[in-house]
């Protein structure tokens, strides 16, 4: 495969949140919502639909059950390595890829502990020790000249570090 630049792609990886726990804590609140709605519909003798936890619900609906869902939905981890370099997106926070092998001094998959060292998944932790992940435990460090590091959840590690030595030569 040639990316947009004319590189070529050595090695791919598309992560999603497809874990079952993450999708039943998502979706506890627009069935909270919709619940409220069909109490508002069908059961309310008072027909007070102004109140203000009627009016919580209609707002809470839209946002948090179809914006939420689709924003867990749509986000992806896309690692790419071309042939001049390690490139990252994580869409939709980022509209394109990003060059992260600018500088690197040192690479290795290693084993982490998502919610111990970077407080979960996702875009996580400081400008000099990140991380981008989606799920699992294992990741490629990568390690700056200036002291900065950067992780990479994949699931694919093996795959990912001879792409890396076969651009690297």
């Amino acid at each position: 495969m040639i990316d947009e630049t004319g590189n070529v792609v050595l090695f791919r990886e598309v992560q999603r949140f497809r874990q079952l726990w993450v999708w039943l804590l998502i979706l506890i609140v627009p069935i909270s919502c919709i619940i409220s709605i069909l109490d508002i519909v069908y059961l309310e003798d008072s027909g007070e639909i102004g109140s203000a936890e009627n009016i919580i619900a209609l707002v809470l609906l839209p946002v948090f059950g179809f914006g939420i869902p689709w924003l867990m939905y749509s986000t992806n981890l896309v690692t790419e390595v071309r042939t001049d370099g390690i490139y990252i997106r994580y869409f939709p926070f980022h509209r394109s890829f990003r060059k992260v092998s600018e500088g690197m001094v040192h690479y290795e998959a290693r084993k982490y502990h998502p919610l111990r060292e970077y407080g979960g998944w996702g875009i996580r932790g400081m400008k000099r020790n990140r991380a981008y992940n989606v799920f699992g435990d294992i990741g490629l460090q990568l390690t700056y000249s200036n002291g900065d590091k950067l992780l990479i959840g994949t699931q694919k590690p093996d795959e990912l570090i001879a792409a890396i030595k076969s651009v690297s030569k």
